[in-house]
């Protein structure tokens, strides 16, 4: 950052400290209409979507997912492993991953949260997240292989087998609540209140996912999305049910 041109370290010292009047006028924009929302979001969008997605996210993500093909083709993600391998996931995952998180909130404490250290700072959690999920995915395993919360475990594959229409409704539902043009209430619900709200939207979608998948075969827009692939219209209700030959690489659910 020493290197970049002042006004834009400004920017970067704005966006990590806020001012009083800089939250007071994104409060306001959230909190208006429509149209005046997107005067900001589309500025925000546009770099989400071009600079760091090209220098961020597209490496990230992409490469996350050849990991979980990979995990996949092993049959690492079906509880094929045995239990002691999956334990070994589960301790060497987490413990190396937690140590490296707890190295780096070490190092941003120390270093008071300073913008300047921010990237250095999200590397720790870049790689430990690796090692992290690699834990928590052998102990969901270990879980599976013991038919633990099978009620549970229903319900999540549904939210999973609905993934396109359930994130969609997490948008749809938020935005309703807390912008502008629904309720209005961004900016006035404490930490401790918007965790209780997103326990609340996942409940929901929990048991509505699980009701939806009892009636029929696909969610909403997974339906939409299938007879586009298909280009003609696909059963929908549960005694609809027919087969279909799927070309190999869309037969990965």
């Amino acid at each position: 950052m020493d290197f970049y041109p002042p006004e834009t370290i400004q920017e970067f010292w704005d966006s990590w400290q806020p001012d009083e009047e800089l939250v007071a006028w994104e409060l306001g924009v959230y909190r208006g209409g429509y149209l005046e929302q997107m005067e900001h979001r589309a500025k925000t969008s546009l770099e989400l979507q071009t600079v760091v997605l090209l220098i961020w996210f597209a490496w990230r993500v992409g490469g996350l997912m050849l990991i979980g093909m990979a995990l996949f083709k092993w049959k690492i993600l079906g509880a094929y492993r045995s239990p002691s391998f999956y334990w070994r996931m589960v301790m060497v995952g987490l413990g190396v991953g937690l140590t490296i998180e707890a190295l780096g909130m070490f190092y941003m404490i120390q270093r008071e949260w300073d913008v300047h250290v921010m990237i250095p700072g999200l590397l720790f959690n870049y790689f430990a997240s690796l090692f992290t999920a690699a834990g928590y995915l052998g102990a969901v395993m270990l879980i599976c292989q013991r038919g633990l919360f099978r009620k549970l475990q229903r319900k999540l594959s549904a939210v999973g087998r609905m993934a396109f229409t359930n994130y969609l409704t997490q948008t749809i539902i938020c935005t309703t609540f807390f912008y502008g043009h629904g309720l209005g209430l961004f900016g006035h619900f404490e930490r401790w209140e918007q965790l209780l709200f997103v326990i609340g939207v996942w409940g929901l979608q929990l048991v509505w996912s699980d009701l939806w998948l009892r009636h029929f075969n696909n969610g909403p827009l997974e339906w939409l999305w299938r007879c586009a692939t298909y280009m003609k219209v696909m059963p929908l209700r549960k005694e609809q049910t027919v087969v279909v030959h799927e070309p190999p690489l869309l037969n990965m659910r």
